[in-house]
């Protein structure tokens, strides 16, 4: 944490100490996991079932000199996935390396799921720290309902609990509730919807309200490539932006 609150000091933006939603989608939806259509979410949920390939660049609350580029990979094999990723932020006073592995199995509507996490961040002349954390899930789906609970970051000072239920509004517009706990920052609320206008595009739309924050995102879709644009507001603080290129499989 001290090394986080240094590069804190060297920016000059109150950075969250782990902001591991990356992905167009998961900026979008506000971390509403249950409404991603993104393997690049499986950064932040373990009980996803999708495969496919995902490149990423984020930018958060518009800081120069602040990027962060992701690339995320999950196949199937039968009821079983596995999926596996990095992130890499780059500011010239600090980096950090994020990959992880996922395992999650999914039958008769009920999946069950884990990732693995580490953390490897370094501040300009000094030693390299590295941090370990997992996380676990469970999903159910049956019909036009769906629900999600992920425990986060376990182990760490990040740790986040989330309970999430979805349903259908219609035959294209998914909509989802969540509830996000967590030990360092006020608990809140975020509201989410998913809806595919046609089959080239999408609209993602989100927000919460500690603190109150928007999120936006469009999503094109041609044949098996997508690509997905999201901006996600901040009370005090410019939005933060991030574009995914995907390939589904």
């Amino acid at each position: 944490m001290k090394r986080v609150l240094l590069f804190i000091a060297l920016s000059s933006v109150p950075l969250l100490a782990l902001c591991l939603s990356y992905s167009a989608s998961a900026t979008a939806l506000s971390g509403l996991s249950i409404l991603s259509d993104s393997v690049a979410d499986y950064a932040i949920s373990p009980v996803l079932h999708l495969s496919g390939l995902s490149f990423s660049y984020h930018r958060p609350f518009s800081v120069p000199g602040i990027n962060v580029f992701s690339l995320h990979n999950a196949i199937e094999k039968r009821d079983l996935h596995i999926a596996l990723g990095s992130s890499y932020l780059h500011h010239q006073d600090y980096s950090s390396h994020h990959p992880y592995l996922n395992l999650n199995y999914c039958a008769q509507g009920i999946s069950l799921g884990a990732t693995g996490h580490l953390l490897y961040d370094a501040i300009q002349d000094s030693d390299a720290e590295y941090s370990f954390s997992y996380d676990l899930g469970l999903g159910y789906e049956y019909q036009d309902f769906a629900a999600e609970l992920k425990m986060l970051r376990l182990t760490h000072d990040e740790e986040e609990v989330s309970l999430s239920i979805m349903g259908y509004l219609g035959p294209d517009l998914r909509a989802a509730l969540g509830y996000f706990h967590s030990k360092n920052y006020q608990d809140n609320f975020r509201v989410g919807v998913n809806t595919e206008l046609n089959q080239f595009l999408s609209i993602y739309g989100s927000w919460q309200n500690e603190d109150s924050r928007f999120g936006l995102g469009f999503k094109v879709s041609v044949e098996s490539w997508s690509l997905i644009y999201a901006v996600r507001t901040h009370p005090k603080l410019d939005a933060s932006h991030a574009i995914s290129l995907e390939l589904a499989w």
